[in-house]
């Protein structure tokens, strides 16, 4: 059996392809299915891990994992349950997910439902997260990670030379009118 792939293309008389068109192109793949909550109901969505292909704009193959819910679009709760799992607010013990000692479900999907139904919990979940996520980006900031990218404080030189910046562009800009 012989498979013929097409490669899509871009439009145009010289039809480039997508592939080399393109800024940025995501690999999306289903991991699973996300089931109903009754049995005979239709899916809710999927699963899916997403990579990046190509990115001219930032840095490529990153990799990120997220529900994505039919008609609702990503799950924001599932992605704070992830991200709280990923900074140690959420524990997981086997399929029991919790919270500063306080058991949210066993299962993701108890663990969700107990989110949705309870906006506190949410709340505090996602407040410890966000102190946990700037504490390690404040140390990764601080242990001069980002390099030479990093500006210095200004001196008054600096401030001289960008003062100067400023007139020059609201003479240019007063000239204009």
């Amino acid at each position: 059996a012989r498979v013929i792939l097409q490669r899509v293309t871009a439009g145009g008389d010289f039809g480039v392809t997508v592939k080399y068109y393109s800024s940025v192109r995501l690999d999306i793949r289903r991991k699973e299915v996300i089931k109903g909550k009754s049995s005979g109901s239709d899916d809710e969505g999927v699963r899916v891990k997403v990579k990046v292909a190509k990115n001219k704009v930032a840095p490529p193959y990153k990799v990120a994992e997220f529900d994505m819910l039919f008609g609702r679009g990503i799950s924001r709760d599932g992605c704070l349950l992830d991200a709280g799992e990923q900074v140690g607010t959420v524990e997981r013990k086997g399929a029991y997910y919790y919270f500063n000692g306080e058991k949210l479900g066993q299962g993701r999907e108890k663990a969700l439902t107990t989110m949705q139904e309870s906006p506190e919990l949410k709340a505090a979940i996602e407040a410890d997260v966000r102190v946990k996520c700037a504490e390690r980006l404040a140390a990764y900031q601080g242990s001069g990670a980002s390099g030479s990218n990093e500006r210095s404080v200004a001196s008054d030189d600096d401030e001289v030379f960008f003062d100067d910046d400023d007139e020059v562009l609201s003479e240019d800009s007063a000239g204009a009118r």
